[in-house]
């Protein structure tokens, strides 16, 4: 007769095994939808629809492969950019391999204003965040177009929607180094809110135009709607 313990770690098992079977089934079809979105909601809301296929408090890992894959670009460009004078390497307890870590004043400067549309640097970091991301998703032959200058990177064609996301779970990351904790009761609602709040923020400081801007080229960009989301 098993102990416990014995059922305890049975169930654990089964739970691991359930898990990997719905990260197989959902990531082909969380990377289509992000290929295929064609207006803001559809591209927060793919990784909010895979949630209620099973459970509401599941996490779309999809979605958090977002988050991790945008956090570790970005932070490390930040820090390449700088010339190292953002973040430094260190290495946790127990581990032999080093890692690029923030500290809180580094995060802050990052997180004051609209530092990522005004510091060349720190665009230059999102963008190339934002591509780890369109390449992650299988959607490079969607949103990438051959540079306009030979020998740069290639320009990243997207929707407002899909640079705010990217550019939200970095915030995100940046306010955690720092301390800040929401204060959210009951369930989890997701960062719809804050989302919406980055799209206008975006949508009034970067210019209405389709045409190329440093490395992005915005498909509505011309569109006075292009931060406007269905309720």
């Amino acid at each position: 007769m098993k102990s416990a313990n014995h059922m305890q770690e049975d169930e654990h098992a089964a739970d691991r095994a359930s898990a990997k079977a719905i990260k197989k089934k959902l990531l082909p079809l969380d990377r289509a939808n992000f290929r295929d979105a064609v207006d803001a909601t559809s591209v927060y809301q793919f990784a909010e629809q895979s949630k209620s296929r099973f459970l509401k408090r599941s996490t779309s890992y999809f979605y958090t492969s977002i988050r991790t894959m945008a956090v570790k670009k970005c932070i490390a460009s930040l820090h390449l950019l700088s010339k190292s004078a953002m973040g430094h390497m260190s290495t946790p307890p127990r581990s032999r391999r080093a890692c690029l870590v923030f500290k809180q004043a580094d995060a802050v400067k990052v997180l004051t204003g609209a530092f990522f549309l005004t510091d060349a640097s720190s665009w230059r970091a999102l963008l190339g965040a934002l591509g780890a991301v369109v390449e992650m998703a299988g959607a490079g032959e969607t949103l990438f177009e051959p540079p306009a200058i030979p020998g740069s990177d290639d320009t990243v064609v997207c929707l407002l929607a899909h640079l705010t996301l990217v550019a939200l779970k970095v915030r995100e990351r940046l306010k955690e180094v720092t301390g800040v904790v929401e204060n959210r009761k009951g369930m989890n609602p997701g960062h719809r809110g804050l989302w919406k709040l980055m799209l206008q923020e975006y949508h009034g400081k970067m210019p209405l135009s389709v045409e190329v801007q440093n490395g992005l080229r915005l498909v509505h960009g011309a569109s006075g709607d292009r931060a406007d989301v269905e309720e």
